[in-house]
């Protein structure tokens, strides 16, 4: 049986991408923010990294190996707000960095950890496209464009290791429904970005370690770095 470490396992595409690769036989060892710990389910605040570092270290001990890490978390919004529409001095410096460290920090960390239990393997990482660019949302902008441009760097110092990036555009999630509801019609369903990725995890693909994959009007084409 395969094992994969998936953050932002909760809802929407990563709990998509979780439901995928159960589905197809993997054991997924879920990351999320919510309360709960239980088998397999982990209550893991990537904001905070030092104790990212330690789960980290953690799943070293416990795994004898790994053969997928997959980071889907980010912060676009609040429980209340959308973190967009707004002038970059009017963002606090918590938001901030909260949205860098979830965003790519932490992917940093788990995978200077748990790269020592991957032979061989995948590593995928979802961004987002942004027609308009970073105005109005830089902190989010920001975090998911560097999470591309590490990706792409670690797929040259990781050679042995298979490295994607999806950046996938509107997609209808539970936040996106509360938050745009009248957009909801025109995005594709999460299941659509676990279809791509379970196809990247196993091989069934044309893109090489190194791409980022946008997926936009139901086609899939090499995006930001090509």
């Amino acid at each position: 049986m395969k094992t994969a470490v998936l953050t932002g396992a909760s809802s929407g595409i990563g709990q998509a991408i979780g439901q995928k690769l159960s589905q197809n036989g993997w054991r997924v060892i879920r990351l999320h923010h919510a309360n709960e710990t239980t088998n397999d389910s982990y209550a893991v605040d990537l904001s905070d990294l030092a104790a990212t570092a330690e789960f980290g270290k953690r799943l070293v001990n416990e795994l004898p190996q790994l053969d997928a890490f997959i980071h889907v978390a980010g912060i676009w919004h609040t429980k209340d707000e959308v973190l967009a529409g707004r002038d970059f001095t009017s963002f606090t410096a918590e938001q901030i960095t909260t949205t860098m460290n979830v965003g790519l920090t932490s992917v940093m960390l788990l995978c200077n950890a748990l790269l020592t239990i991957m032979q061989h393997g995948t590593i995928l990482g979802v961004s987002g496209t942004f027609a308009d660019g970073g105005a109005g949302w830089l902190p989010y902008y920001t975090s998911k464009r560097a999470l591309e441009d590490f990706l792409v760097g670690l797929s040259q110092d990781q050679p042995q290791i298979k490295i994607f990036g999806i950046s996938p555009a509107d997609t209808a999630t539970p936040a996106y429904a509360k938050f745009y509801p009248q957009y909801l019609s025109e995005a594709r369903s999460s299941e659509v970005i676990a279809d791509l990725a379970l196809d990247l995890l196993t091989g069934n693909t044309e893109y090489k370690s190194g791409d980022i994959v946008e997926v936009r009007n139901g086609e899939t084409r090499r995006g930001f770095h090509a």
